[in-house]
């Protein structure tokens, strides 16, 4: 095997590597892309007063492609939907979700806690987020621990 050999081979594994590589890049660009988060946090008021402990659920979209979202809420263990069909929220529902851009819903902890305890749960809870779209595909977070007990003491 001679030198041209081996550049002919490192050529054609590079074009290979590189139409790989775009091809990938295509599939993502065209698909949509949406991180659902879950968090614990705080309202400010305009004197600087803090609301009481929030649940926070995030849409964030990362992909290339405006998503309009209909609708968000919790999965509960039991294969249930715990839905806010009126979130407080920064948007208005159904919201195009545009490229780099987040939108998120907020309820108090000890209100989750009490619709959760009237579901029949009592300690603690996995929660997953969602938001689903208009073409109904859903956006789930990972799994969040949610202490029912803890919370629903403090209403």
């Amino acid at each position: 095997m001679d030198w041209t050999d081996i550049v002919t081979a490192l050529v054609a594994v590079y074009g290979a590597g590189l139409a790989t590589y775009n091809l990938i890049a295509q599939l993502r660009s065209s698909k949509a892309r949406i991180k659902v988060e879950i968090s614990l946090g705080f309202l400010t008021y305009p004197l600087g007063e803090l609301s009481e402990p929030m649940v926070i659920l995030s849409a964030l979209n990362v992909g290339q492609k405006a998503v309009t979202l209909c609708s968000q809420g919790f999965l509960l263990p039991n294969g249930k939907k715990l839905v806010f069909p009126n979130p407080l929220s920064n948007v208005r529902f159904p919201h195009e979700l545009l490229p780099g851009k987040s939108c998120q819903i907020w309820t108090e902890a000890a209100r989750l806690a009490r619709d959760l305890n009237a579901q029949g749960y009592s300690c603690k809870v996995k929660l997953v987020g969602f938001y689903r779209d208009e073409i109904d595909t859903i956006y789930k977070s990972k799994p969040y621990e949610f202490d029912v007990e803890n919370w629903a003491k403090r209403s």
